[in-house]
């Protein structure tokens, strides 16, 4: 089965969509919609056998899309993937899945109404550095999981199309824009330990509209003591990311780092070190290399999100569910409260 694509939103990102639709060999690009006509002439110049238009309702009106990529500011989320799922297509839904839980309820609404598939854009689990933790996780090779940190350094964010990014309205909050992905893998890599219970955050801006944090932290805190502490930082330079999850019998660290984002030459790394017996040792052995599959980054990922998602419409199963969706962005929105209450709230997930 060949999966016939339709893109709604032909900015920086969703032209990234479109470049890896037509990448996919079990999909193909039918149709595209972009509300400027830059975009379109852009979507022309790139896509010349695509059909085009402006306004997304017709994408959704035809009968040769099978699925939808919604890609286009936070605030438009809910409109256009409740819109494509009455016009019954799937839909492949950039993160956050919404603004708020509220919205992201009325989403999971439509898309159990219409039975078609919803897949959120978590693509970092199917990174090779990302999602390989995961693996170790499950394969046991780090014992039980205990803590978990993530950290991102990077320059401030682009403000998209008529500074969208910047609009508090539109973006919701730049939670939602890179923390969102912590989350959702920090669920992921405990998620044997059941939902989180807690959490604490602090945070602070240069002056900017609230959720527009410049620099944020929260602490996720499980029942059994497991933790995880994410923190990121959109007021430096380059673009460099951490992550290491300590385990009852071992550790793991990985590093990415690019000057700019969406590079398709960064900088990556893996170590791994296993079979700790959990005593105070100081001479255990050094840590191995984790020889990467391939390159580390969301444009690549994207890649192998857009076959997964072809795989994913076949068997029923997304990557990620709407459900697992919602509970990314509901952690983000408790840790804002929790921020602004000054205090560790518990979660009700």
């Amino acid at each position: 089965m060949t999966a016939r694509f339709g893109v709604i939103g032909f900015g920086a990102w969703g032209s990234c969509y479109a470049g890896a639709i037509v990448k996919c060999g079990g999909a193909k690009l039918t149709a595209i919609a972009g509300n400027t006509p830059e975009s379109l002439g852009r979507a022309a110049e790139k896509h010349p056998d695509v059909a085009l238009t402006a306004d997304y309702r017709e994408l959704l009106a035809r009968d040769d899309v099978d699925i939808v990529s919604v890609v286009v500011p936070n605030a438009l989320h809910e409109e256009m993937a409740v819109a494509a799922f009455d016009a019954g297509k799937h839909v492949l839904l950039e993160k956050p899945m919404a603004n708020s839980v509220s919205t992201c309820d009325r989403i999971l609404d439509a898309a159990r109404d219409s039975g078609r598939l919803l897949c959120i854009a978590h693509e970092l689990r199917l990174s090779s550095q990302w999602g390989r933790i995961k693996s170790l996780v499950s394969e046991g090779r780090l014992g039980d999981p205990m803590y978990l940190t993530i950290e991102l350094w990077r320059r401030p964010y682009r403000s998209g199309r008529d500074g969208w990014r910047y609009d508090s309205d539109l973006v919701g909050s730049w939670m939602l824009e890179e923390i969102i992905h912590f989350v959702d893998l920090a669920a992921w890599y405990f998620e044997d330990l059941g939902e989180p219970a807690s959490i604490s955050a602090a945070g602070n801006s240069k002056g900017r509209d609230a959720g527009l944090y410049d620099n944020f932290s929260l602490t996720l805190r499980w029942p059994g003591g497991q933790y995880a502490v994410i923190s990121q930082k959109v007021a430096g330079f380059d673009n460099d990311m951490t992550a290491g999850l300590v385990g009852t019998a071992g550790a793991v660290r990985a590093q990415w780092s690019v000057a700019m984002n969406r590079s398709d030459t960064p900088s990556a790394s893996m170590r791994l070190i296993e079979d700790l017996t959990g005593e105070e040792r100081f001479d255990i052995s050094e840590p191995q290399e984790i020889v990467l599959e391939r390159p580390s980054g969301e444009i690549f990922e994207l890649d192998t999100l857009i076959s997964h998602t072809v795989e994913s419409i076949e068997s029923g199963v997304p990557l990620v569910s709407g459900e697992e969706g919602r509970r990314a962005v509901a952690i983000c929105r408790a840790a804002e409260m929790a921020m602004n209450a000054g205090r560790e709230v518990d979660l009700d997930l």
